[in-house]
């Protein structure tokens, strides 16, 4: 018999509740004098105080489900919280492309995005991680008809100029004055 979805979806709520819960004491945040700190601590034991209970309900009721559940088998699912606001690898992407002098490839924008974010430490996989950001939004601005894609091997992408700009780009004042 096929598992109830209702226990796999709280089993994969109940693994996120545990990794949150393992990794909210490192939770780092500004905080001013002793007072603050102390307000921190003791809010960081009232969130734990109140995911324990969540956790022994969301245990109640896959229970409910599968009697034979056990907690112990859940491995914690950790989340890694956001370090930049939605958005800023796009408007660093456009950034980037507004300053290039020549069409750039994927690898030569996520280049450029270490710089232009001030990521200062390159993990494992985070030059990737910049390619594949450059690349989705590359591919929505072609989308929208702000980026222009240019054919050949590798794909480069550069700003199209805007058609108001190119007018005043290439239109010449005149030398005559109308009155």
């Amino acid at each position: 018999m096929a598992r109830p979805i209702a226990a796999t979806q709280l089993e994969n709520k109940y693994a996120r509740l545990m990794g949150a819960y393992q990794v909210i004491d490192h939770e780092v945040e500004p905080v001013m004098g002793m007072v603050g700190i102390i307000e921190k601590q003791l809010e960081i034991e009232r969130r734990k105080r109140k995911m324990l209970a969540d956790l022994q309900a969301m245990a109640v009721a896959i229970k409910q489900f599968e009697p034979d559940w056990d907690s112990e088998a859940v491995k914690p699912i950790l989340t890694r919280p956001r370090y930049r606001k939605f958005g800023d690898g796009a408007k660093a992407t456009y950034r980037v492309l507004r300053k290039a002098t020549e069409p750039m490839t994927n690898w030569s924008i996520a280049k450029a995005l270490v710089h232009e974010l001030g990521i200062a430490d390159l993990g494992e996989g985070t030059l990737q991680q910049l390619a594949s950001v450059a690349y989705g939004n590359c591919q929505r601005g072609v989308e929208r008809g702000m980026i222009e894609r240019h054919e050949g091997r590798p794909i480069k992408y550069s700003l199209k100029q805007r058609p108001r700009r190119a007018a005043a780009a290439n239109s010449q004042p005149s030398a005559e004055i109308q009155l």
